[in-house]
C-alpha cells in the first residue's frame, strides 16, 4: 500500500514537472533563442554541408540538424520538446537515485519535487541550447552509477572508520556516481 502512495506521488510531481515546463515553453511566449543557440544553428548549417567548423563540439549542432532533416519549419518545436522530454526524465533519475542511495520514500521524493520545481533548470527547458541535455547526460550517469556501490572499492565507514562492512551508503553519497565526477573533471575550466 505505501508503494503504490508512493508511486502516485511520483507520478504527480511528473505531472507537475512537465506542465511547468510545457508551460515555460509553449504558453509564456518567452524567447528560446540564444546567442549561443544561432551559433548551433550556423554550426548545423556547415554540417549539412559537409564541412566542419572547430567552434563549438558538434553533438548539438548534429541534433539540431537531425530535427531540420525531420521538419525544415518545426525543428525549433522539435528540440523544445525534446528539453522537455529529457527534463522530465531528470526528475524521474533523481528519484531514483535518491531511492537507491539513502533508501527513503521521503527523501526520493523530496529530491524529485526539488528538480520538478528548480527555477534554473525551467528556465533552461525553454532555451536552445545545451544546458538541459548536459544536466541529463550528467544526471543518467549518476543514474547509470547509482546502484554500483560497492563498499570494498569506496570505503567509507561511519565516525572514521575505514571498516567497508559498517558502510553506510548515506554518508558515500559522493561516490555514487563517479562517471559523472570524472566528466566534471573533463569539462572544468581554469580560471
Amino acid at each position: 500500500m505505501k508503494n503504490r502512495k508512493e508511486l502516485r506521488l511520483l507520478a504527480g510531481i511528473l505531472v507537475l514537472g512537465i506542465l511547468i515546463r510545457i508551460v515555460m515553453v509553449f504558453v509564456l511566449h518567452l524567447p528560446h533563442m540564444h546567442k549561443d543557440s544561432y551559433e548551433y544553428y550556423r554550426q548545423a548549417a556547415i554540417l549539412e554541408q559537409g564541412s566542419y567548423l572547430n567552434y563549438f563540439p558538434n553533438g548539438y549542432p548534429f541534433v539540431i540538424l537531425i530535427a531540420q532533416m525531420v521538419s525544415m519549419d518545426h525543428s525549433q518545436a522539435i528540440l523544445l520538446c525534446l528539453n522537455i522530454v529529457m527534463s522530465t526524465i531528470t526528475i524521474w533519475w533523481v528519484w531514483d537515485i535518491a531511492k537507491r542511495v539513502f533508501r527513503d520514500d521521503g527523501v526520493a521524493l523530496t529530491a524529485a519535487f526539488l528538480m520538478a520545481i528548480f527555477p534554473p533548470l525551467i528556465n533552461y527547458v525553454r532555451w536552445i541550447m545545451t544546458e538541459t541535455p548536459t544536466v541529463f547526460y550528467l544526471v543518467g550517469a549518476c543514474h547509470g552509477d547509482a546502484g554500483q556501490y560497492r563498499p570494498d572499492l569506496y570505503p567509507v565507514g561511519p565516525a572514521g572508520t575505514d571498516r567497508p562492512e559498517e558502510a553506510e551508503l548515506p554518508a558515500t553519497a559522493g561516490c555514487a556516481c563517479p562517471r559523472a565526477h570524472c566528466m566534471l573533471l573533463l569539462l572544468w575550466e581554469d580560471g
